[in-house]
């Protein structure tokens, strides 16, 4: 009986697909081809305002891949989700002597992780 049920099985399912394309006809329904075109994009001048600011790395070999950054409300702290699972606390960031410590580590320690 299955070896019957799927001998007949595509018939079946190409009379429902020409019902549906009559339902649709009999509706004005029918599709169509058409060319669809990328649109415009505006072209941008470039900005070099940035070019020349000075720029400091902070842990370099430390707090790697980072991806997020919060600030305290009181401005003493940042908060700084890294690769590894860390979220790590800077002390004063408007320190020149800056420092960090680590908060908490998500997940478990993986060779393969950060």
């Amino acid at each position: 009986m299955i070896r019957t049920v799927l001998q007949i099985l595509p018939v079946i399912i190409l009379i429902n697909v020409k019902l549906i394309q009559y339902k649709l006809r009999s509706l004005g329904l029918a599709p169509i081809a058409f060319d669809q075109h990328a649109p415009e994009l505006p072209t941008f001048a470039p900005d070099n305002r940035l070019a020349n600011v000075p720029i400091e790395k902070l842990g370099e070999n430390d707090l790697v891949y980072p991806e997020s950054f919060v600030l305290s409300p009181d401005g003493k702290f940042a908060f700084v989700s890294v690769g590894d699972g860390r979220i790590v606390r800077i002390n004063d960031p408007s320190n020149a002597d800056i420092s960090w410590v680590t908060v908490v580590r998500t997940g478990i320690d993986d060779d393969h992780c950060g």
